[in-house]
């Protein structure tokens, strides 16, 4: 993963468990400074380390703190040098699931040795949508949960999003929706 991912865990970290914490957290993770560059791509592992650990600190399961994470990555990103990234993809949830793999295109640009997943818009109609997530990285199917309902909460709706199982290109993703 990225840089800019490190740096949304470090600062969900230190929002909910102050600067110091984090600093303990990160030495005991083995994650640096330099594990913090926006547009460098890091292993997997390093990521997973420093989630794992916020998640150990927290006493929250690894899964849901993906899924936490995920929505945070929402908010992070559109605060973010990739806000106006984001706001091109588009100005409502439809939309912007429509040009996610566009935004990821341009990020790509800047970052090419990134491994970016891949969505698409299955079916939509009012109040649902269906999407489908695929990537070569295994394990983030709660993190992309989040994102989804991130996404919701960005475009101020109120539902829910569920895994509803694997196609064969990825995993189908049911996000449901007051219109």
């Amino acid at each position: 993963m990225y840089g800019l991912i490190h740096r949304a865990v470090r600062q969900m970290a230190t929002d909910r468990l102050g600067a110091e914490q984090w600093r303990v957290l990160s030495r005991a993770a083995d994650v640096h400074d330099d594990d913090m560059i926006s547009a460098k791509v890091y292993s997997d592992e390093t990521t997973m380390r420093l989630i794992g650990a916020v998640s150990a600190e927290l006493d929250v399961p690894m899964e849901d703190m993906l899924e936490q994470f995920g929505q945070y990555w929402v908010r992070f990103a559109g605060e973010s040098a990739y806000a106006p990234m984001l706001d091109l993809a588009g100005s409502n949830l439809l939309d912007c699931l429509f040009n996610l793999d566009r935004l990821h295109s341009g990020i790509k640009l800047t970052l090419p040795d990134a491994e970016l997943p891949s969505f698409s818009v299955l079916d939509h109609g009012r109040g649902y949508v269906n999407v489908r997530y695929s990537s070569v990285r295994v394990g983030l199917e709660p993190f992309v949960k989040g994102l989804l309902a991130g996404l919701l909460a960005r475009f101020d709706l109120v539902g829910s999003v569920v895994a509803i199982g694997p196609s064969d290109l990825g995993i189908v993703f049911h996000v449901v929706f007051e219109s």
